[in-house]
């Protein structure tokens, strides 16, 4: 196999674990009942929620990094021009350009609300 098609096997099968792997509390988001992250809309090209990160090695010692928006039980990729180096798990608002399959990041903020440590 060429390393092309090894990245494309690993990616899809992080994709996939990562779909299939249920997460902990599920109907339970940082926002509460998530109730605000709601009010806006990866649509409106500005939302809320966590910070998720899954990274993918390689046999030939490189990697590969993605973020995703947690909202409840969705998430939405997003597409950043440089690595954020964002720690997964961090409330965050996002505002972009929304595409068919995400979200290309033109900023985003540390998000909390009362109550909700950052």
């Amino acid at each position: 196999m060429t390393n092309t098609t090894l990245r494309r096997c690993f990616t899809i099968l992080g994709a996939l674990a990562a779909a299939c792997a249920p997460s902990a509390g599920d109907d339970t988001a940082p926002f509460g009942s998530n109730e605000t992250a709601n009010a806006d809309g990866p649509g409106s090209g500005s939302t809320r929620g966590t910070v998720v990160v899954y990274m993918t090695r390689f046999e030939d010692g490189t990697g590969d990094k993605q973020y995703f928006l947690r909202n409840g039980k969705n998430e939405t990729p997003l597409y950043f021009e440089k690595d954020p180096d964002l720690a997964p798990g961090m409330p965050i608002r996002v505002s972009g350009e929304p595409l068919n399959d995400g979200l290309r990041v033109e900023g985003y903020d540390y998000d909390a609300e009362p109550g909700v440590a950052a």
